[in-house]
């Protein structure tokens, strides 16, 4: 069997003596704990650390400590302040009426035969009309596969061929 480097042969009792140190504070620390459950509490006698020369208390008379305070300037988050209740109510957006919507154009697409649009009134006569051609009032803009524009009264309309 080897024998251990020399090395850590010398190191092992600063190993042991730091553990030994580790282990005896450990224990005053739990034997300090211990105390202050057994007494109602943690102790509160700790002695204030010594005072070095240099870093003597001024002189005069000790200041009391403040104590905890509500603080007035400070906002609560969950009050609405005064003001924002007092506040006029903004002026409400007026409701302009616009003039009823143009009844539809009095014709119905019947069908689309390529460039061509079969249209009937409300009378029941039957239209064969192209791009461009006027029915009635109604002025015919495009046909397209599936509808058609329409120009009825200054605004447009689509027609649309019901399946």
């Amino acid at each position: 069997m080897n024998p251990a480097p020399s090395s850590l042969r010398s190191r092992r009792p600063l190993f042991y003596g730091l553990l030994c140190a580790c282990i005896g504070v450990w224990g005053y620390v739990l034997l300090l704990v211990a105390q202050g459950i057994s007494q109602g509490g943690m102790p509160t006698d700790v002695p204030s650390p010594p005072v070095i020369s240099g870093d003597a208390p001024a002189a005069g008379p000790a200041r009391p400590k403040p104590e905890a305070t509500y603080r007035a300037d400070f906002a609560d988050p969950f009050v609405v302040p005064e003001a924002v209740l007092a506040r006029p109510e903004a002026p409400r957006p007026r409701v302009v009426a616009r003039a009823p919507p143009a009844p539809p154009p009095p014709l119905a697409l019947l069908g689309i035969v390529g460039r061509t649009a079969l249209l009937r009134d409300e009378a029941g006569a039957t239209f064969v009309a192209r791009a461009g051609d006027r029915v009635g009032r109604t002025h015919l803009l495009r046909v397209a596969p599936g509808h058609v524009v329409l120009r009825h009264e200054g605004r447009r309309v689509t027609l649309a061929l019901r399946p």
